[in-house]
């Protein structure tokens, strides 16, 4: 199934929406060009790349204060702003509810590294301090088994790639407003130390170092990935179209 722009399912679409699938396109014809043959190349199409996102950035952000306006007391949060520190208890609960155990350990924050499991005892060798039901596990099998099912059917991104079926799915279930990982999506860190972070003038620092071009590959790849999605779901007039309107850069990112 092939987004195009030339349709879409979001009812009374702002000017926004129209100009975000138009630098959509814009998008994946800068990040699929093949004559890209110097590291010089390279660069300058991350530059007009990242120029192509701050633009996208500024129009989301003005769509989403429309947005805001319009479905006002119409959207439950959904969690959406609780600090990670105070999600740890709901997120103990849960875990409790649905059969998982924490034997001598809990949830701490690691300076520098953010939240993790703490050992609050010594343990013998071998011994189990956690167990967690599989249910629990947000997987490619339980994005099968989602509102999903339809999708992966339809698209070969989703079937090829499961990383990425697992980054859709685990939006849509942050979108809904009655989810059932609710309490774990909220204990999730905002930001990470990876490259995808790093700003462009941090990412010309790694020139003439083996790291630059696979970092720029999956940029760019990921990037790809959210203008082909944001064309998909501005184009389904299903449930999930509807409950990806939230669906941004800022988010797939």
């Amino acid at each position: 199934m092939a987004p195009t722009a030339r349709t879409g399912s979001w009812k009374h679409r702002f000017k926004e929406q129209e100009q975000l699938l138009a630098n959509a396109d814009n998008i994946l014809r800068l990040s699929t060009l093949t004559e890209i043959r110097s590291p010089e190349d390279v660069v300058t199409l991350h530059r007009h790349l990242g120029a192509c996102i701050q633009e996208t950035r500024q129009l989301e952000d003005k769509l989403a204060k429309k947005l805001s306006k319009k479905l006002k007391n119409q959207v439950p949060n959904n969690g959406r702003g609780i600090q990670r520190q105070n999600s740890i208890g709901p997120f103990l609960a849960w875990l409790k509810e649905n059969g998982a155990k924490m034997n001598g350990c809990s949830i701490a924050a690691f300076e520098g590294y953010g939240l993790g499991i703490k050992l609050d005892q010594t343990a013998a060798k071998n011994s189990l301090i956690m167990s967690v039901p599989s249910k629990l596990f947000m997987s490619t099998d339980s994005a099968k088994r989602s509102i999903l099912s339809n999708l992966f059917d339809k698209l070969d991104i989703l079937k090829n790639m499961p990383n990425v079926l697992l980054a859709i799915h685990l939006l849509v279930e942050k979108f809904s407003p009655n989810s059932f990982w609710k309490s774990y999506i909220n204990t999730l860190p905002k930001t990470y130390n990876t490259i995808l972070y790093f700003t462009q003038l941090e990412l010309e620092e790694l020139a003439g170092s083996c790291a630059l071009e696979p970092s720029y590959t999956q940029i760019r790849s990921i990037i790809r990935q959210y203008a082909y999605f944001y064309k998909v779901f501005a184009t389904l007039d299903h449930e999930i179209g509807e409950l990806m309107h939230k669906f941004s850069f800022k988010e797939y990112w």
